[in-house]
């Protein structure tokens, strides 16, 4: 009887080990595939601000959008307003790995001499910009006269 008693209680202990087991790897398994959501996210994040300051940098080297997108070698582009609002595509390729694409969207205001503009990047099919940057920068006979 007290074997029988032994053997049913190892029985129910070795069943409780298990469950309790299996409950951890459930909650690691879940914690690792966020943490990889994460890191991807992360990754995206990074890469657009790259990408955001490569076209700030375009920008501020050139007088007007069309300059600009001619040195980021941008793909698929147009102009949403011509010399206002432009979307296109830009491409980051990446050694043994699919290329990862990016969409850019340039709004340029003007307030007399400066020129605002908003650089905003999407990744897929996102409504919402992953990275946002605004920029100024001086127009006209200001930014002519800095250079003499």
């Amino acid at each position: 009887m007290k074997d029988r008693r032994a053997i049913t209680a190892f029985y129910v202990e070795t069943l409780l080990m298990i469950v309790v087991f299996i409950g951890i790897m459930m909650v690691l398994t879940r914690i690792l595939v966020l943490s990889k959501m994460q890191e991807k996210k992360a990754q995206h994040l990074t890469e657009a601000v790259t990408v955001a300051a490569n076209v700030a940098e375009a920008l501020s080297a050139s007088d007007e959008i069309e300059e600009a997108i001619k040195v980021l070698d941008l793909e698929e582009g147009a102009f949403e307003k011509p010399g206002r609002i432009y979307a296109g595509t830009y491409r980051i390729s990446k050694e043994g790995k699919d290329d990862t694409l990016y969409k850019v969207r340039i709004t340029k205001t003007e307030e007399g001499k400066i020129a605002h503009h908003l650089i905003e990047i999407f990744t897929g099919n996102e409504k919402d910009p992953v990275y946002q940057l605004t920029t100024d920068q001086s127009t006209g006979s200001i930014r002519k006269g800095a250079a003499a």
